[in-house]
C-alpha cells in the first residue's frame, strides 16, 4: 500500500502544479530631472546711428559695427529657444512730436553661439527665429544676437535725439 500511497502523493502533487499560476508583478520608477539653468536675455548694447544728417539714410550692418544692438542669450546646454522681435516703425524725438522712419531688413539681425560678431548669421528680426543655445556650461551656454537697422531723415527733419524700443522675447521650444 505504501507504492500506492506515493504514487497517489505523486500524482496529487502533479495536479496542484497543473493549476493556474497566479499573476505576477513588476515596478519601474519614473524619473524627471527639473533643469536650475532658466533661459535669460539680456540686451548689452544699444542701437545706436550717431549722429545723422538730414535727407540721409543712414544704416548700421550687424554683422560689421560696432554701433549694433546686442543680446545674450542663457539657457540649458543645446536647447532650442525661439526668439522674436517687437521692433518699432519709427523713432520719436525727444522732446517733441517729430518722427523718423527705421526700417528692419532680412539681413538686419544676425545671431552665434559666441562672441565672434565677424562670423554671426543674418536673419530677419520680423519673423520669428529659431536656433539652439550653445553647448557648454555657465557661462558659456549662450547665443548672442546683433541687431542693425536703417533710419531714413527727411531733408527737413527736426534736429533732436530720436528713440524707440526694441523688445526681443525668448521661449524654449521644448525641443
Amino acid at each position: 500500500m505504501t507504492a500506492h500511497r506515493t504514487i497517489l502523493a505523486v500524482a496529487l502533487s502533479l495536479l496542484g502544479a497543473a493549476t493556474p499560476a497566479r499573476a505576477q508583478q513588476a515596478s519601474i520608477t519614473a524619473n524627471a530631472q527639473v533643469s536650475v539653468i532658466a533661459l535669460s536675455i539680456a540686451g548689452t548694447q544699444n542701437l545706436d546711428f550717431g549722429a545723422v544728417p538730414q535727407g540721409v539714410p543712414t544704416a548700421v550692418s550687424p554683422r560689421t559695427s560696432l554701433n549694433a544692438g546686442r543680446f545674450i542669450i542663457h539657457g540649458f546646454p543645446f536647447a532650442q529657444f525661439q526668439l522674436t522681435f517687437t521692433l518699432p516703425p519709427a523713432l520719436l524725438r525727444f522732446p517733441g512730436p517729430a518722427i523718423m522712419p527705421i526700417t528692419f531688413g532680412a539681413n538686419s539681425a544676425c545671431g552665434l553661439t559666441t562672441n565672434v560678431q565677424a562670423n554671426c548669421a543674418f536673419f530677419n528680426p520680423a519673423n520669428p527665429f529659431t536656433t539652439r543655445i550653445r553647448l557648454a556650461l555657465w557661462p558659456n551656454n549662450t547665443y548672442f544676437v546683433w541687431l542693425g537697422a536703417t533710419v531714413t531723415p527727411g531733408v527737413a527733419q527736426a534736429g533732436g535725439i530720436y528713440q524707440g524700443t526694441v523688445t526681443a522675447t525668448v521661449a524654449y521650444t521644448g525641443n
